[in-house]
C-alpha cells in the first residue's frame, strides 16, 4: 500500500515535471534540452500508469505484451531519454564531436537491447529475465563510465548538473540492481518493489536538470541583457564620438567655408580687375584696328609739302581729312556704344546699325532698303562683344559698298531659321567685293566673326554682292 501511494506520489511529480517542461520546450521554440526532459517524464508517466493498471488490456492469447511488460519497457527507456538529454544539454554536438557520438552509440545500443529483450518470440516472460539483468547492468555500468566523463564538469556552474545527475542515476539504480541481485528485501516491502528506487533517481534527476535549466535560461537571460546593456552603451559611445566627429567636421567645414567666402570675394575682385582689363584691351583693339589706320591716313593728309598749299590738291586733301575726321568720330561712338552694357537688344543693334546706314549711305547717294525685324527676333539679347563686332563688321561692310561697289541701292535685313540668326547686306553694283579679296577691311571683318563663332559669306556676280553674317543663338 505504502509503495502504490509513493508510485503515485511519482506519477504526479512526474505529471507537474511534464507539463512544466512542455510549457518551457514551447515558450522557448521546442528547445531541444526542455522537449526531452519532457519526454523522460513522459515515459515515467506512462510506465507507472500501466505498472499500477491504470492503463490495462486484455492480453491476446498467444502474445505476451501485457500492459505490466509495457511498462516495464517504458521504464528501462526512461534511462535512454536521459543520456539524449545528456548529450542535447551539454552541446556536445559542437563543443565535443568525440562525446556526442558516444552518447549518441550508447543510447542506439541500449534502445535496441532493450526493445530486443521484450519482443522476443519466448511467450515466458521469466525467460526474459536474465537479458533484462544484462541490460540493467549495461545501463548501470553506461552511468559509471558516464560519471568519470562528467566529473571535469565539477567546476561548471552550469554544466556540472550532468555529473550529479549522473551520480543520481548511478546511486539509486546502482542500489536497486544489488538488492535484486542478492535477493534482499527491504524492511517494509517484497523484494519486487525496490524498483521505487529508480523512480526516487528520476525525481532527484528532474529537480537537478529543472535547476540546471532555469540557471541556464537564467545565464541566457543575463547575457541578452548585458549585450543589450553593451549594445546600449557601444551606441552611446558611438553616438558621443560621432557628434564629436560632427562638431568637428562643422567647425573644419566652417573655416573651409570662410576660406571659401574669402577667396570668392578675392575671385570677385580678380574677375572684376580681369573684365576691366578685357574691356581696356578691347577698346585698345577696337580703337588701333578703327581709329588707327583712320589717323594714320589724316597724319599724311596734313604733311603734304607746303609748296602745294595753294594746290587743288590742297583742297582735296583737306576735304579727305575732314571725311576721316568724321568716320573717326563714328566709330568712337560705336566704340563706346558697345561699352555702355553687357547685353544689347537685337531691336537696340537693330536701331544702331539702321543709324550707321544712313550716316554711311546718304551722304553718298545710296538708296537705303532696311526690312523690318522679324518677331521671331525682337524678344532676343546679345553680349555686348558680339553686338560691337556685328556693329564692326556692318560699318565696313557699307564703307567697301561706298568705295568700291558703284551701287545704287543697298538692301538690309535679317532672317532667322531655327537657332541661326543671319544679317543680310545686299548692293546692286559692280559685284568687285568677294571673299577672295585681300584687302584689310576684309581681313579685319573675317576676324571680328571668327571672335564671335560666326560664319561670314560673300557672294559676288555682276549683279552685285550680297554678304551675309550666320551666328547660333543656342550658343549665346
Amino acid at each position: 500500500m505504502i509503495s502504490s501511494q509513493f508510485h503515485f506520489f511519482v506519477l504526479g511529480f512526474s505529471f507537474l515535471m511534464a507539463i512544466y517542461f512542455l510549457v518551457k520546450s514551447i515558450i522557448n521554440k521546442w528547445d531541444r534540452s526542455y522537449l526531452l526532459s519532457f519526454l523522460m517524464f513522459l515515459t515515467t508517466i506512462l510506465s507507472l500508469s500501466l505498472w499500477e493498471k491504470l492503463i490495462s488490456w486484455t492480453v491476446p492469447a498467444g502474445t505476451r505484451f501485457s500492459p505490466g511488460l509495457v511498462g516495464l519497457w517504458l521504464n528501462q527507456l526512461t534511462p535512454i531519454v536521459l543520456i539524449l538529454l545528456y548529450r542535447e544539454y551539454l552541446g556536445a554536438k559542437t563543443s565535443n564531436p568525440k562525446l556526442y557520438h558516444l552518447l549518441s552509440v550508447m543510447a542506439i545500443f541500449l534502445f535496441i537491447f532493450n526493445t530486443g529483450v521484450f519482443i522476443s518470440k519466448d511467450s515466458s516472460f521469466l525467460a526474459t529475465i536474465p537479458f533484462i539483468k544484462i541490460y540493467e547492468w549495461s545501463l548501470f555500468l553506461s552511468f559509471v563510465i558516464f560519471a568519470g566523463i562528467f566529473i571535469r564538469y565539477i567546476k561548471d556552474r552550469l554544466l556540472q548538473y550532468v555529473f550529479w545527475s549522473a551520480l543520481a542515476v548511478l546511486l539509486t539504480f546502482g542500489g536497486y540492481l544489488i538488492l535484486n541481485t542478492i535477493g534482499i528485501e527491504t524492511v517494509f516491502f517484497p523484494w519486487f518493489e525496490n524498483n521505487f528506487l529508480i523512480f526516487l533517481g528520476i525525481i532527484m534527476d528532474g529537480l537537478l536538470f529543472l535547476t540546471a535549466l532555469s540557471l541556464r535560461e537564467k545565464d541566457v537571460i543575463d547575457k541578452r541583457n548585458q549585450i543589450e546593456i553593451e549594445k546600449n552603451e557601444l551606441l552611446v559611445n558611438q553616438n558621443e564620438n560621432l557628434e564629436a566627429e560632427v562638431n568637428i567636421r562643422t567647425t573644419e567645414l566652417n573655416e573651409s567655408l570662410a576660406q571659401l567666402k574669402d577667396t570668392q570675394s578675392q575671385l570677385i575682385e580678380f574677375e572684376k580687375a580681369a573684365a576691366t582689363l578685357r574691356v581696356k584691351h578691347a577698346i585698345s583693339h577696337d580703337l588701333h584696328d578703327e581709329v588707327g589706320s583712320t589717323l594714320t591716313s589724316i597724319q599724311l593728309l596734313s604733311k603734304m609739302p607746303q609748296e602745294k598749299i595753294n594746290d587743288l590738291k590742297h583742297e582735296s586733301a583737306l576735304n579727305k581729312i575732314n571725311e576721316q575726321t568724321i568716320l573717326l568720330q563714328s566709330r568712337i561712338r560705336d566704340i563706346v556704344w558697345s561699352n555702355q552694357a553687357e547685353q544689347f537688344s537685337i531691336n537696340s543693334l537693330y536701331a544702331k546699325l539702321k543709324e550707321i546706314a544712313i550716316q554711311l549711305l546718304e551722304p553718298a547717294n545710296l538708296e537705303i532698303d532696311i526690312k523690318s525685324l522679324p518677331e521671331s527676333i525682337d524678344n532676343i539679347s546679345l553680349p555686348s562683344f558680339q553686338s560691337k563686332n556685328i556693329l564692326m563688321i556692318f560699318r565696313e561692310a557699307l564703307n567697301n559698298i561706298v568705295k568700291h561697289a558703284q551701287a545704287d541701292t543697298v538692301t538690309i535685313y535679317w532672317e532667322k531659321q531655327e537657332n541661326q540668326i543671319s544679317l543680310h547686306i545686299k548692293d546692286d553694283g559692280n559685284g568687285k567685293i568677294d571673299s577672295k579679296t585681300q584687302g584689310s577691311g576684309l581681313r579685319i571683318m573675317q576676324s571680328r566673326a571668327n571672335e564671335i563663332n560666326a560664319i561670314l559669306e560673300f557672294n559676288s556676280d555682276s549683279g552685285g554682292t550680297h554678304i551675309i553674317l550666320k551666328f547660333d543663338t543656342s550658343k549665346l
